[in-house]
């Protein structure tokens, strides 16, 4: 998500740098918005690349005469503007400059269209920048109905999900509750899926105080098949990362007695880990408890995500919790040399430990 942000961004700024120069339609120069207009250039020049520039600029020059007319000739063709890799920023900037009573007339334009354009790569970003900028509580409005119908295929949709995204940061009013609702309905199946997720969280960073609490419940009935889930992890870290010691010690519950197992366990292994970062000492120590059971610890000192689990209990342990540490680990420091994972936690322990040193020269003495 961070990546294809970055790389969005960069192909906008691409596109502002870009020197401008006259547009040409049809074989013929255009020197001015009057007489594109006159000559019903306005679409053509729309998604040409140095037309939709010089539109641009007419705009940033002189909005208040510029908007009408452009916003005039591209009403009609707007949906299409908006998934055209060059229209789509024409209306992303009218959209910026446009008074609240001609965004209502934009909204109301594209709002048959509004999910089909939110599943293009460029009409989600023009889609995106809509509803940053749209004031007027009837466009919200427009907005919100035009998107609830489709919002499950919405949520599930690599273009559309950050239109979701923007819609529960930007709808106020209680208009984004269409999006709260339909996690709601399939918390685990939207919590498990790789867009869906990435709602959710921003959902939760949004929603009001009920409406959270209500997911943040869901979260706690759910952690035990979400945390080893690719996605539904990154949810569980979310909640944890809330610091809120009372939801954390609820996790941590509705986990008790297969902590040393998700140690070792790809997905929720990054979850114990969030577990031990924890601010709450409590859910700290009942994680660590299980992670140091003797008949977990070995495996975990060879495994490749129960190792690095157990060098996270070294970084947080407190000293009573690493004195246990340190006399569990004595009758297996000899065989950790025999796996690769077992040779870095040894070194980790060695110099953490340097008791152990002693104890292992003593054992090789015996032997």
């Amino acid at each position: 998500g961070g990546r294809a942000a970055a790389a969005a961004a960069a192909e906008d700024r691409a596109h502002h740098d870009r020197p401008s120069r006259r547009p040409v339609i049809n074989g013929r120069e255009v020197h001015s918005l009057e007489e594109a207009s006159k000559a019903g250039l306005m679409l053509a020049l729309a998604t040409d690349q140095h037309g939709c520039r010089f539109l641009q600029e007419q705009l940033e020059a002189a909005p208040q005469r510029a908007v009408p007319l452009v916003l005039g000739a591209i009403l009609p063709g707007l949906p299409a503007l908006m998934t055209d890799p060059y229209g789509n920023y024409l209306c992303q900037k009218v959209v910026q400059l446009a008074s609240a009573e001609d965004q209502l007339a934009i909204v109301k334009a594209i709002a048959p269209h509004l999910p089909a354009i939110c599943y293009n790569v460029h009409g989600t970003r023009a889609t995106q920048r809509l509803l940053e900028n749209v004031r007027g509580s009837e466009a919200q409005d427009v907005v919100a109905g035009a998107l609830a119908p489709h919002v499950r295929e919405l949520l599930r949709d690599g273009n559309a999900n950050h239109v979701l995204q923007r819609c529960v940061a930007t709808l106020y009013g209680g208009r984004g509750a269409f999006v709260f609702e339909a996690i709601l309905e399939d918390f685990l199946g939207v919590a498990m899926h790789r867009h869906g997720c990435c709602v959710l969280q921003r959902a939760l960073d949004n929603a009001p105080v009920e409406r959270k609490e209500e997911m943040l419940e869901k979260v706690v009935e759910h952690c035990a098949t979400m945390v080893t889930d690719q996605f539904g992890n990154y949810v569980v870290q979310y909640a944890l990362g809330l610091q809120e010691a009372p939801l954390t010690r609820r996790i941590v519950e509705a986990l008790r007695g297969r902590v040393g197992e998700l140690a070792t366990q790809k997905f929720a292994s990054n979850v114990v880990e969030k577990i031990l970062a924890s601010e709450d000492a409590q859910s700290r120590s009942r994680a660590i408890s299980e992670l140091l059971q003797e008949a977990t610890l070995p495996a975990l000192l060879h495994d490749p995500y129960g190792n690095y689990v157990l060098q996270r209990v070294m970084q947080v342990g407190d000293p009573g919790e690493l004195r246990l540490m340190e006399e569990r680990v004595v009758p297996f420091m000899a065989g950790l040399r025999s796996t690769l994972y077992g040779k870095r936690i040894q070194a980790k322990l060695l110099k953490q430990f340097p008791g152990l040193a002693a104890g292992q020269a003593a054992q090789g003495a015996q032997a």
